[in-house]
């Protein structure tokens, strides 16, 4: 073979394992993402019109999911990416399959996301009508209630942006929460309260499937089949937490304590400890009392 051959040859060659490479590259960046679970009421919108919600059933670049009340959805990306939406909450998968640039846009509700650390170039971000939080390796919740975007971060540190009004940006760490308020034209940092850390406890609680691509609808099933009950336990808890009715009260605990101060004032609730305070769970969540202000307490 002549060295003009040889040339050609080795130009070939180069240019095919070129090309291949190119198109695992190319592979690379796309990663599908699946539903894993869900419980209650889950509507998938399509192009306008609703499909069905199935385990094992691929989500969609513009795919709506609107979760309704005591609802759950969970889905998780063949390389490790895990989305949780919480009930009342619609979000739309706005760029989910190309892992160069994933972003929800969270309308209204609470999403949590779990992501492994992601490689140079990748991206991951929960976008909102005030606020963007972006991550490259992280545990956090991000809400929206209409006024007020959240990011409470459980893991790692997340990037907060203000896009609404005037620009602000602040990086907030783990056990710390951004709040972004229309009214307020800056990122507020806090620390992260009861409530936040309750609902990013479900995280911790949520199994990541490996090879998830793999599974059938009915090992996931299997896998989650668990969780409902966490589930439950973890949100009686964020209810106390955030006020139970007086009916709801006397179903969970057969009684409803009446606490006299000596001011006069009258507390009503459920008397969880006592010592030097007292932990009162009550319909605008726990309140602490000193004893020392307590003049009676009776049962009703």
């Amino acid at each position: 073979m002549n060295s003009k051959k040889i040339l050609k040859r080795a130009v070939l060659i180069g240019a095919v394992t070129a090309a291949a490479m190119f198109i695992s590259c190319a592979k690379e960046t796309k990663k599908e993402i699946f539903v894993s679970f869900f419980t209650g009421s889950v509507t998938q919108t399509r192009s306008g019109t609703p499909v069905p919600v199935e385990v094992k059933s691929v989500a969609q670049e513009g795919d709506i999911f609107t979760i309704g009340e005591k609802s759950a959805l969970i889905l998780q990306s063949s390389d490790g990416l895990v989305i949780r939406f919480e009930s009342n909450t619609e979000a739309v998968m706005s760029s989910i399959t190309d892992i160069t640039k994933r972003e929800i846009s969270l309308n209204k509700g609470r999403v949590l996301s779990s992501v492994e650390k992601l490689q140079k170039g990748h991206g991951y971000a929960v976008k909102t009508p005030t606020a963007v939080a972006s991550v490259r390796g992280t545990q956090f919740l991000t809400e929206f209630t209409g006024t007020k975007s959240i990011v409470a971060v459980g893991k790692g540190v997340v990037n907060v942006k203000r896009t609404a009004g005037a620009a602000d940006e602040k990086l907030v760490e783990k056990g710390n929460s951004a709040v972004v308020e229309t009214e307020k034209e800056f990122v507020e940092l806090r620390e992260i309260n009861k409530v936040e850390t309750l609902e990013l406890s479900k995280l911790e609680k949520t199994p990541v499937v490996p090879e998830v691509e793999k599974k059938t609808p009915d090992e996931l099933k299997q896998i989650f089949n668990e969780i409902e009950k966490t589930e439950v336990d973890i949100n009686e808890q964020i209810k106390e937490e955030t006020g139970l009715t007086p009916a709801e009260m006397k179903a969970k605990y057969g009684r409803i304590d009446l606490i006299t101060l000596y001011s006069g004032r009258t507390i009503q609730g459920i008397i969880v400890s006592r010592g030097e305070s007292y932990r009162v769970l009550t319909t605008n969540g726990p309140v602490a009392i000193k004893a020392k202000d307590v003049r009676r307490t009776d049962v009703r």
